[in-house]
């Protein structure tokens, strides 16, 4: 997964990109708190890296994964995921994070 964080800012087909994000999002859910941690830290600098396309594509499957991932019993895991979202929120544009901002507010 951390190889993946490398990697993506080089991946110019936009499949390849939908492959790393499906990827990144399965492992967010993963038994162990490393696993979760590399992905959330791969998908926040896929996301940089591939901005906007991730955004535009991915918004509600990322944004709830990352919301989900705030919550994670595991504090380390959680702040990052906190900060999967700041990289993401960056390159995110507002109309598509409106739909988003509830479930935020209750994290």
């Amino acid at each position: 997964l951390m190889s993946l964080s490398q990697m993506a800012e080089l991946v110019d087909e936009p499949e390849h990109v939908d492959q790393i994000v499906q990827l990144l999002l399965g492992n967010t859910k993963d038994e162990h708190p490393r696993v979760r941690y590399s992905a959330f830290h791969a998908l926040g600098q896929a996301a940089t890296d591939q901005q906007p396309y991730i955004q535009e594509e991915h918004s509600a499957v990322v944004l709830a994964a990352l919301a989900g991932g705030m919550q994670d019993g595991v504090a380390r895991v959680a702040t990052h995921a906190c900060s999967a979202f700041i990289n993401f929120a960056e390159g995110l544009e507002v109309g598509l994070l409106l739909p988003h901002v509830d479930e935020f507010m209750r994290v």
